[in-house]
């Protein structure tokens, strides 16, 4: 509120900086304005919507900083990067125990009492997991100690994993975040439910290093997972990012630089992929649509026609060119030249080529699967006959949708120098391996 009448439209780049009772910096980006405040029996007023909310010891001042480091936290990091052996209680305390305390006598000047059942708990003090240079910067994962150091209440020793994003040259607050989200869509694959970020911080360009500042997004991404679910455990990841660091440096690094030219692509995945274990005809048109949406680039060539199919096409374009042009016309002449392009079953096949050619694991007749996916995915979107009752039969549905999401990773990812096997059922992909003979056989007896 203020006394005096205000321009809330002429306020610069769309953010407010305050300050709260305690001294904190409040930072407000990019807000949603209205043109004319309210008028108040003390004053003008005006409600603020702020997409971002930067809190810390120094204001964020999107005109002038920008961001070096994006630090996130996320629920299964842990699980990804499985450090077991990073925390630990000794076997044997009573070797120890008698010098770790005498230390702490030099320390506090008093005589400590040892009795007969002590306890020893350690961190190995290995800070840094993971460290992998991407086009969007250096991407860390890191142990986050939060410790007691004892009393009569007892002694604490706890940790959080955070994934750390730091950029060279600086970037903008916008572009860090969406480098960042995008990257928690990747692990969120990996471990095959969708991931809800629980903290996020950011260094800028200004503030001394490892001094940081707390974002709030006022409409952050967020998934319910599935109640009753299992979660999902260490061997059930796609990729090991703590013992098998250089395959899934290798797969990141792909999945980043061709990020560029895939993100309609990755984005109709992740629209699949997030709906976890609900499935309907909106899902299956959205996993469908992402091969239609990969550039022509990575599907070089056409389909493999015979000569013979190929002159008859050329006969039909010079006999439909010189009619009248008419509605009817144009749609024959547009379809004669879809025929000598790739269609949305030759795109998918193209790419999982290697998977079709049993160079990952035995998937009998998947061209069979996914002929069947997209016919069924053709039916949601023309109409026609469907090949069985889709609404009644969910779980050959949700099979077909699995095929599209499963066709579309694992290529990617074989390409990047995967060769990790899917051993745990938790995880979507696992599950469609462990249960694609019983769903081809289920879906072979419904035709």
């Amino acid at each position: 509120m203020h006394r005096e009448y205000f321009h809330l439209d002429k306020i610069s780049n769309r953010q407010t900086l305050g300050e709260l009772w305690d001294g904190t910096k409040v930072s407000l980006i990019d807000c949603n304005l209205p043109p004319i405040p309210d008028r108040g029996p003390k004053g003008f007023l005006a409600n603020i919507f702020p997409h971002l909310t930067v809190l810390g010891r120094s204001h964020f001042d999107v005109a002038k900083a920008k961001v070096a480091v994006v630090h996130w936290q996320l629920p299964d990091l842990h699980k990804v990067f499985y450090d077991f052996d990073a925390f630990g209680s000794s076997l044997e305390p009573k070797q120890f125990i008698s010098e770790i305390v005498a230390e702490m006598e030099r320390f506090t000047g008093r005589k400590i009492a040892v009795g007969n059942n002590p306890v020893v708990q350690y961190f190995t003090g290995n800070n840094s997991v993971i460290t992998c240079a991407t086009d969007w910067g250096e991407f860390e994962i890191r142990h986050v100690i939060g410790q007691s150091f004892g009393g009569p209440a007892g002694v604490s020793l706890n940790n959080k994993m955070w994934a750390n994003l730091r950029f060279d040259p600086p970037i903008l607050l916008n572009e860090a975040i969406l480098r960042a989200n995008r990257l928690s869509h990747f692990i969120g694959l990996v471990v095959g439910r969708p991931q809800n970020t629980e903290e996020w911080r950011i260094e800028t360009d200004e503030g001394p290093e490892g001094d940081s500042l707390k974002v709030i997004p006022s409409l952050p991404e967020r998934h319910e997972w599935d109640s009753g679910q299992i979660n999902p455990g260490p061997s059930d990841m796609l990729l090991d990012g703590l013992h098998r660091q250089e395959e899934f440096s290798s797969v990141l690094r792909h999945w980043v630089a061709t990020h560029a030219e895939l993100t309609m692509a990755r984005n109709r995945l992740w629209d699949s992929f997030k709906k976890q274990n609900y499935f309907d005809a909106d899902r299956i048109i959205a996993a469908a649509n992402l091969f239609d949406t990969i550039p022509d680039k990575f599907f070089p060539g056409g389909p493999e026609l015979g000569d013979d199919l190929r002159s008859a096409i050329q006969n039909a374009e010079e006999l439909f060119k010189p009619l009248t042009p008419s509605t009817e016309q144009e749609t024959i002449l547009r379809e004669l030249r879809r025929v000598k392009r790739h269609t949305l079953r030759t795109k998918v096949k193209h790419w999982a080529k290697d998977i079709i050619d049993q160079k990952y694991g035995a998937y009998q007749e998947l061209s069979f699967v996914i002929d069947r996916a997209v016919k069924c995915r053709n039916f949601f979107v023309h109409g026609g006959e469907a090949e069985f009752d889709y609404e009644s039969e969910l779980g050959l549905l949700a099979f077909l949708v699995r095929t599209f999401e499963f066709c579309y990773v694992v290529p990617e990812f074989l390409r990047a120098g995967w060769s990790t096997k899917l051993h745990g059922q938790i995880h979507p992909f696992g599950e469609y391996a462990f249960g694609y003979d019983q769903n081809l056989k289920k879906l072979k007896s419904r035709l």
